[in-house]
C-alpha cells in the first residue's frame, strides 16, 4: 500500500491549433484498485486566448492510503462558438501525472 496526499496534472492550451485546456477534471483514489472515490473535481473556464500557455491541476489532500488513483479530463468535444473553427473538433493535451 502506497500513501499519497498530493495528485496534478499539466495540459497545454494553443487554441490557434484547436488545443483547449479541459472542462473539468476529476481526481480520484482507490484503496484496492476496485472502488474509487473523488478527492477533487475542478472545473476550468475556456475564454478565448491568443498565447500558448500549461496549467497545471492539482489535487491535494489528507494523506490516504492508496492502491489506484484515477484522473478524469473533460474535453469540450468542439471549439466554442467565438473561436474561428467553431463546431469543429477540439483536442486535450496532457502532460505527466505527478503523485506524491
Amino acid at each position: 500500500m502506497t500513501f499519497i496526499s498530493d495528485i496534478s496534472i499539466s495540459f497545454l492550451q494553443d487554441q490557434a491549433s484547436w488545443v483547449f485546456l479541459p472542462e473539468k477534471v476529476i481526481f480520484e483514489i482507490s484503496p484496492d484498485g476496485e472502488s474509487f472515490f473523488p478527492v477533487k473535481e475542478e472545473n476550468i473556464q475556456t475564454v478565448p486566448e491568443d498565447t500558448k500557455r500549461y496549467q497545471t491541476v492539482k489535487a491535494r489532500f489528507d494523506i490516504t492510503a492508496a492502491k489506484a488513483i484515477r484522473v478524469t479530463a473533460v474535453n469540450r468535444k468542439i471549439c466554442p462558438d467565438w473561436h474561428t473553427c467553431n463546431g469543429n473538433p477540439c483536442w486535450i493535451f496532457a502532460d505527466e501525472i505527478i503523485v506524491k
